[in-house]
């Protein structure tokens, strides 16, 4: 599901930017779970941020694996996929616009957007070096990593199953993360991501 997200300022979102779902009423259209983090994560404590950024990531991952097509190489200023692939287009033909200049590699999807040569073979990767917001004094700086068709359950161990064995590498690192431990492979995960920030799953 797509929802508003990280704020931009009106002056930016033209009309031809909105016309094609990057933006609306001074926000850019981000995934669900992405826009709850922009909007609400200096509301939230230390650990909750990182639960709905690792959510984020996920529907982000996700979008970067969609075969339909979708795209996840046009990014907000915060490194957030723009969720609809009407903006990912737009961006591609339209990179000298401000509101497509943050771009993820040419790898990080398919043609016309990338030049991955399959939707399984684009190399998105997950945020790092996030800040904790709002009231809490820390300064400590926390990552993000995700296994790309695969799923996870909390617990001690991590709990996750993946499509095959190659998706049980993950990309991008979590340093907070423990164990992690994999069940039998389920052809039933190809195209779903589990992602951890900051050592707290994304659910």
């Amino acid at each position: 599901s797509v929802s508003g997200a990280a704020t931009v300022a009106a002056a930016s979102c033209s009309a031809d930017a909105a016309a094609q779902s990057l933006c609306a009423s001074g926000k850019s259209l981000l995934n669900m779970a992405c826009s709850t983090w922009r909007d609400q994560r200096a509301y939230k404590s230390s650990s909750e941020q990182m639960r709905i950024l690792g959510k984020c990531m996920a529907q982000d991952c996700a979008q970067s694996l969609d075969a339909t097509p979708k795209y996840c190489r046009y990014l907000d200023a915060l490194g957030l996929c723009y969720a609809y692939t009407s903006a990912q287009l737009w961006c591609a033909s339209h990179t000298s616009e401000a509101l497509c200049a943050n771009a993820g590699a040419a790898t990080y999807a398919i043609p016309p957007v990338g030049t991955a040569a399959s939707s399984a073979a684009t190399t998105w990767t997950p945020k790092s070096d996030v800040s904790v917001e709002g009231t809490t004094t820390t300064t400590t700086k926390y990552s993000c990593q995700c296994w790309k068709n695969c799923g996870c359950t909390a617990g001690t161990p991590l709990n996750c199953i993946c499509a095959t064995d190659a998706d049980k590498t993950a990309v991008g690192s979590d340093a907070a993360l423990g164990a992690v431990k994999f069940g039998s492979n389920s052809a039933s995960k190809k195209g779903g991501c589990a992602c951890t920030c900051g050592g707290v799953l994304g659910v």
